[in-house]
């Protein structure tokens, strides 16, 4: 599956790249422009909380769009040859949780449209995943980089690996590794 979905990847990224600057925000709005939104108007009334940066997008915020429909759009727009294989490969690692609770008429709204899998599953996916996933880690590695460095520090400083260095004492450090 790794080397089906690197393949699919690339042939989007070689796509996407040739339509410019713009080329992952024109994807994501092609993949959600005509999504179903689910809103109740007691979904409209609820005060949501800042999140903090790395949190995932609360139910409200996913951008749920019906599996079939990036298929097309992918077919359509970026010429892929989206096989049906590719379609489920998609499916299994972006599908968006059938048992998890949602707010809004999410159910309805896939019932009416067709997009409802037997068996009561959904097949919605969450198009900012995929997109963030065709993207790719902006700096391959950086996050584990940055991550055993960190462990480094708090190592040599004996720390603990569950509380946070301080700032200034991390920066005195670095700069003192400069040649």
């Amino acid at each position: 599956p790794f080397a089906r979905w690197e393949h699919i990847r690339s042939a989007v990224l070689r796509r996407v790249r040739a339509r410019g600057g713009m080329g992952f925000a024109n994807l994501r709005k092609q993949l959600t422009a005509n999504r179903q939104v689910a809103i109740l108007p007691v979904d409209l009334e609820k005060v949501l909380d800042d999140p903090h940066p790395g949190a995932r997008p609360v139910t409200e915020e996913r951008c749920l769009v019906p599996l079939d429909e990036v298929a097309a759009t992918l077919r359509r727009d970026f010429g892929l040859h989206f096989r049906d294989d590719d379609v489920e490969l998609v499916e299994q690692a972006f599908a968006f949780d059938a048992s998890a609770p949602l707010t809004g008429d999410w159910e309805a709204t896939a019932l009416l449209n067709g997009h409802a899998r037997k068996g009561g599953g959904r097949r919605l996916i969450d198009a900012d995943l995929l997109v963030d996933a065709i993207l790719g880690e902006g700096s391959p590695g950086r996050f584990r980089i940055f991550g055993r460095l960190y462990a480094r520090l708090q190592q040599e400083r004996d720390h603990g690996m569950h509380r946070s260095l301080p700032v200034r004492w991390v920066e005195e450090r670095l700069t003192s590794a400069l040649p």
